[in-house]
């Protein structure tokens, strides 16, 4: 896989993942509420309208896994390496990674 094709999958996971909902009506199709919490922040949702999924889950569940689902440069860095680890050689980890992240950032400002 070319460069650039990772870095744009790359940055649909991010985007998937931090602008939209998908994950949490994938887990209302595959009825994993429960499991995710999705339940709770509906609960949640109720009194805090404005509150998405990632901010519900650092509020409310803390914990370090947490934080590496909602920190975007974290969650970037896992993204890029399990698919450097897929896909390429850990030599173009940081490049991979470096490329990814701006682009999203760039993309989230001006497009998304």
């Amino acid at each position: 896989m070319s460069f650039v094709s990772q870095i744009f999958w790359i940055n649909l996971i991010l985007f998937l993942w931090f602008n939209t909902d998908v994950f949490i009506n994938y887990c209302k199709l595959f009825r994993l509420n429960k499991l995710f919490k999705v339940n709770d922040f509906d609960d949640y949702k109720v009194n805090n309208p404005k509150a998405d999924y990632l901010n519900f889950l650092r509020i409310k569940h803390s914990s370090f896994i947490v934080e590496l689902f909602t920190c975007k440069p974290c969650f970037c860095f896992w993204v890029v390496l399990i698919d450097i680890l897929l896909f390429s050689s850990l030599i173009n980890l940081a490049t991979i990674y470096l490329l990814s992240y701006i682009s999203y950032k760039i993309l989230n400002k001006y497009v998304y």
